[in-house]
């Protein structure tokens, strides 16, 4: 499996984002996190569950719910630990990983940090989001397209640095490919990258490119042609069969 990667600031002086990628002995895993930045020091929460995460490699990469889980309420309690009473600092995290010999496959998240997957050129799954605009679209107010410009979409329901249910994650069931000629792909982006990447685009984008870079490349320019001068701190990881 080969990946690529990006994360930038985009128009802001801080980028509060970090990311992930290790491939080793037939696994891998990755990880996109996103720091709350009104929190305060989202830069270290997100660095502090990327850490975490990617010191748990042998339980991520075990492909199991079970397993996804704790390392994933490990990282809330080390985000607690980090946490003042001026800085109650939190933040997204979507995490994948995979057994490659096996072709099997395992994600997760919390927040609005996403994953896509992609078989043969096409969604095939998408992550939801745990906000309020996602909410909105399971109640019928709005549809999912329309969650990019509704005002309720950066408020989360969810996150890691919070207690109880406000830091369940989403664990997806394992993903065994059973057609040989199937061809996965996979997309983990902070919403500072979704925002301005519509999930057609990323179809076409990843239809006309033969590797990570060309499809990171491709979604990048369209990113480019619509991010403003105070957009977000924008982060992706692409990874390609």
């Amino acid at each position: 499996m080969e990946y690529a990667y990006i994360s930038e600031c985009g128009g802001r002086e801080i980028n509060e984002d970090s990311v992930f990628v290790r491939s080793e002995n037939g696994r891998l895993a990755a990880v996109v996190a996103d720091g709350l930045g009104g929190c305060g020091q989202g830069k270290k929460a997100s660095e502090t569950a990327v850490k975490t995460i990617s010191d748990n490699f042998d339980r991520v990469t075990s492909i199991n719910m079970e397993q996804m889980n704790e390392v994933l309420e490990q990282a809330n309690r080390s985000i607690l630990a980090c946490q003042t009473k001026a800085a109650k600092m939190k933040s997204t995290a979507v995490v994948f990983a995979a057994d490659i010999d096996k072709r099997k496959y395992i994600w997760a998240h919390i927040g609005d940090s996403r994953l896509y997957h992609f078989v043969n050129g096409r969604i095939a799954s998408q992550t939801k989001d745990h906000s309020v605009s996602q909410i909105k679209v399971a109640m019928g107010e709005i549809t999912e397209a329309q969650i990019r410009s509704d005002t309720d979409r950066s408020r989360l329901v969810r996150a890691l640095g919070v207690d109880g249910e406000k830091m369940k994650p989403s664990v997806s069931t394992v993903y065994s490919v059973k057609k040989k000629n199937d061809v996965n792909a996979f997309l983990l982006c902070s919403d500072g990258f979704w925002q301005y990447v519509l999930e057609e685009e990323m179809e076409k984008a990843l239809r006309r490119s033969n590797s990570p870079d060309k499809w990171l490349e491709e979604m990048q320019k369209i990113l480019f042609s619509r991010m403003g001068s105070g957009a977000d701190n924008y982060s992706a990881i692409v990874l390609m069969e």
